[in-house]
């Protein structure tokens, strides 16, 4: 264009947006079994830096288009999934002008008349069609979705109040299906799966998840187990409407759209993480004799494993995604904390090895972690393969040392062992030794009561320099698996004396929990990236 003459035509808020799907090619949504290189970081950073020059040579905040959201939009995600830290407060910016622009556009007052249109816009046909409705509630959704996720004891408030906007769901059909000139498109049922199934998904899931914040913030903070158990209620409606393909494995539908697979697993991830958090608090005190909340031990037990499975079916895809492996870890501590509970009440080696197959299969997630793009995320994932590694360790010596004093005689019981608290605490500790002893497991299935291996080599350094970044990105990770009712005190990169309190909570106090809020400032990883799949 600029050849012909027709520079005064070209659009830079159209080029910034180019720039940006650029950008997070080379560095966050990278998913090539290759790390980033340093190339790729640079480049990619200047990349991120002319969108940002070409939407303020567009006027973006001055002559607001639907570009300007999709590029704001594209930016959220490089704050979140790059490897340049700190950006965490660029997100909520960004989100806040995107947001503003939508409200500037109409696009919250589109109610659910499919032939109520936002305004004419550049990157849209004009007058009435279904690609201009759909395309404008799609961007909506994705800011309805991203607001309400971010909200958490660290930003305790969201910008999109239900009672301050009309605009309705997606019609559940395919991009194909809409129509540049007209208006009207018949959607199918919610139970097939089309290109927006994963989206409303989506927004029924940060509905169900803005409901738990305003029950814990804005509410006074306090959560009652009949509160929990109807927010648990929610997201099984959620689950029970997902489409069929959502549900269970289609091997056809997914080798010819892989997308579905990646949703699927998603979808089933992101639910059950927020099912297994809801319970999490009640997990410790429904192992206890006739409690009453039993049901959340077994929800939460149930959830964890679903994480994790799903977790272990994106490994390949997924190697960038921090989100997963928030979910991952703290799954894995609800697992490890019910197989210690089950060799303490002297379950069977066939019930035993049951319980330990979701916990492999994680430890398989953690410890294939030579292929993730982020020297960041890396680092912090080698620490949770050192974590699970210690515990099968610890799990096994246990039982050993249980099977040995089975028969002794009254004179001779079995020594006090540790609380699941106390070896969270020990292993912290370890960890945190610059000469840590501790060993990594290379095959946890082989380890059985009569096996221990004492003597497995050392593991590996943990990869990337010991700096301010590294150690606020891996204070983040550890520092989001602390639960309501917990203590928070200052972490370092290592400690993981703060998860003990949860595991060992047992009490008959009435089931009510608080939100804590964060002791030193710092936004947990979660509130910073549980909302961006």
């Amino acid at each position: 264009m600029v050849e012909s003459g027709r520079q005064g035509d070209v659009c830079p808020i159209w080029l910034g947006q180019y720039c940006m799907i650029l950008s997070l090619a080379l560095d966050g949504f990278k998913i090539a079994p290759t790390q980033v290189s340093a190339y790729e970081a640079s480049h990619a950073f200047q990349l991120y830096s002319a969108a940002q020059r070409l939407l303020n040579l567009g006027d973006w905040q001055g002559a607001p288009q639907a570009r300007c959201i999709t590029t704001a939009i594209l930016v959220t995600q490089y704050c979140q999934f790059s490897q340049v830290p700190g950006q965490v407060s660029k997100f909520m910016a960004w989100l806040a002008g995107a947001i503003r622009i939508a409200q500037l556009l109409g696009l919250h007052k589109l109610g659910d008349d499919p032939e109520t249109m936002p305004l004419d816009d550049p990157s849209w046909p004009p007058g009435k069609n279904s690609v201009k409705r759909q395309s404008a509630l799609r961007l909506f959704g994705s800011l309805l979705f991203m607001d309400w996720l971010s909200a958490g004891a660290r930003f305790p408030s969201y910008m999109l109040h239900e009672n301050q906007f009309t605009t309705g769901y997606l019609m559940n059909v395919n991009d194909a299906d809409l129509s540049p000139t007209d208006w009207k498109v018949e959607p199918l049922p919610r139970t097939m799966v089309t290109d927006v199934s994963f989206e409303h998904m989506k927004r029924l899931m940060a509905t169900q998840g803005r409901k738990a914040f305003d029950k814990l913030i804005t509410s006074g903070g306090t959560l009652s187990f009949d509160e929990v158990k109807e927010l648990d209620a929610g997201y099984r409606r959620l689950l029970e409407d997902l489409p069929d393909q959502f549900k269970t494995e289609h091997t056809a539908l997914e080798q010819q759209d892989p997308k579905i697979r990646w949703r699927r697993h998603g979808a089933q991830a992101g639910v059950h993480s927020r099912i297994m958090r809801l319970h999490r608090p009640f997990l410790s005190r429904g192992y206890l004799p006739n409690s009453p909340f039993r049901h959340s031990t077994d929800q939460c037990v149930a959830s964890a494993k679903i994480v994790i499975s799903s977790h272990h079916n994106l490994i390949e895809q997924s190697t960038g995604a921090y989100f997963l492996y928030i979910h991952s870890i703290s799954a894995s501590l609800v697992l490890f904390l019910d197989l210690f509970h089950a060799i303490d009440n002297g379950c069977s080696a066939q019930e035993l090895h049951k319980k330990k197959e979701p916990l492999i299969a994680g430890y398989e997630v953690f410890s294939r972690n030579e292929t993730i793009p982020s020297h960041r995320l890396r680092g912090v994932v080698q620490q949770g393969a050192r974590i699970m590694s210690g515990l099968f360790l610890v799990a096994t010596k246990r039982r050993a040392t249980r099977e040995a004093y089975q028969n002794s005689p009254p004179s001779d019981p079995c020594p006090p062992l540790e609380t699941f608290a106390q070896v969270l605490a020990r292993i912290s500790r370890d960890l945190a030794n610059p000469d840590s002893t501790t060993t990594i497991v290379s095959d946890p299935a082989s380890l059985d009561a009569m096996t221990v291996v004492d003597s497995a080599p050392a593991p590996p350094p943990v990869e990337a320099s010991v700096d301010m970044l590294y150690n606020q990105f891996a204070d983040n990770f550890f520092r989001d698996l602390t639960t309501p009712g917990a203590p928070n005190p200052t972490y370092n990169s290592s400690d993981l004396s703060f998860l003990s309190n949860d595991y060992n909570w047992l009490s008959d106090q009435p089931g009510d929990f608080t939100m804590p809020a964060p002791s030193n400032g710092l936004p947990g990883l979660a509130e910073q990236l549980s909302f961006s799949w």
